[in-house]
């Protein structure tokens, strides 16, 4: 079993389209949750493996189980990075069922708030 320390505090957000009075829609976004995460730069064979999913991928985040977070959303780490959410994945860590685990979210971190 990995130990799991979730200590920073982020907020994950999604997207919504509002208009802007001239039939344009930008892209703004939400707020969904703040919690408490896990946040991991990838490096080595753990960057390696995960970019076999997807080529871009430079953070893991853990959090506790959750059914509203989505491929489309955002985190907002403390330090006020972004990081765009490429997959989710239900994790069953120490005798947790999909619906009291963790999830394990694989993210690009993006340089702008334009993602």
């Amino acid at each position: 079993m990995m130990n799991v320390y979730l200590t920073e505090p982020i907020k994950i957000q999604k997207p919504i389209s509002l208009s802007d009075g001239q039939g344009g829609h930008p892209k703004n976004y939400a707020d969904v949750a703040e919690v408490k995460a896990m946040v991991e730069e990838l490096s080595g064979r753990e960057l390696f493996y995960a970019q076999q999913l997807r080529a871009e991928v430079t953070h893991k985040v853990t959090i506790l189980w959750r059914s509203d977070i989505k491929n489309n959303m955002r985190i907002i780490r403390a330090d006020s990075s972004i990081l765009r959410i490429e997959s989710v994945l239900s994790k069953d860590r120490g005798g947790f069922t999909a619906t009291g685990g963790f999830l394990e979210i694989t993210c690009v971190e993006v340089k702008t708030s334009e993602d």
